[in-house]
């Protein structure tokens, strides 16, 4: 706040000081430079301006400056009501802006613009795994398994609610497929790829091939036909998706 003040002030003084030297301080110059050169010429003839040029200089030249000088001084003395005036419409104007940025973020929290990229993305997911509930059959049991290293986190939170609205399959982690507890966290990091979200599935699994192909238009996806040794996935047919560090939308990595 004291920082912008005094760049008001700044800016103001400068403004004043420009004001005189380019406007009002030019006029006087020029005035009595004027004036001096037609009293010479008047006492003294064409002869005598030239040879009192410099004398008129010197004796003119005080003069002119106490006059920039006085006109300097009342443009400063209105300095303080200037700035202050601009700092009042600068502090109006941020807090309007404030307040539109609150209203447009309180309505962002309830619904979703046409144009956003968030409505397209949660729309396109939803759609992609209503697509793999089909490939796989109505009455096949399924299971979504979604895990995230640390950075992607709120990415994978995010795909859960569309995955499972999608696909009609319940969510879980790799201790849903018989992996213990304390093995959890290195079979995560080894299944880690920088910026990719990798997703696991038996090869005979019917709509595997084609979820991984849609995904990779949302975001950057691979497929791996693995899962970790201990792993028991019955007769379900499981998808586990593993979001890297880095993994994100496509419509955050190129900006559209």
């Amino acid at each position: 706040m004291l920082r912008d003040a005094f760049a008001v002030f700044s800016r103001a003084v400068l403004d004043s000081v420009e004001t005189v030297t380019s406007s009002i301080g030019g006029v006087f110059v020029v005035v009595l430079y004027i004036a001096g050169v037609i009293f010479l010429y008047s006492r003294r003839g064409a002869s005598g301006v030239r040879v009192e040029y410099q004398e008129l200089l010197l004796n003119g030249l005080p003069p002119v400056v106490l006059a920039c000088l006085v006109i300097l001084g009342y443009h400063l003395l209105k300095v303080p009501s200037k700035a202050y005036s601009e700092q009042k419409a600068l502090a109006t104007s941020s807090v309007a802006e404030v307040r539109d940025l609150k209203a447009t973020l309180e309505r962002k929290r309830h619904s979703l613009d046409d144009g956003d990229p968030a409505r397209h993305n949660m729309l396109q997911a939803v759609r992609v795994f209503m697509k793999y509930r089909r490939a796989i059959g109505p009455e096949t049991r399924c299971r979504l398994l979604i895990t995230a290293h640390k950075d992607a986190a709120r990415f994978a939170s995010q795909m859960i609610g569309f995955a499972v609205a999608g696909a009609n399959c319940p969510n879980g982690d790799l201790q849903n497929v018989g992996i213990k507890p304390q093995d959890v966290e290195a079979l995560e990091r080894q299944a880690d790829k920088e910026g990719k979200v990798v997703v696991h599935a038996l090869p005979d699994n019917p709509g595997a091939n084609s979820l991984v192909d849609d995904l990779s238009n949302l975001f950057q996806a691979e497929r791996s036909y693995k899962f970790p040794d201990a792993a028991v996935l019955g007769a379900e047919q499981v998808v586990w998706l593993h979001f890297g560090p880095g993994s994100k939308w496509n419509t955050e990595l190129f900006g559209q």
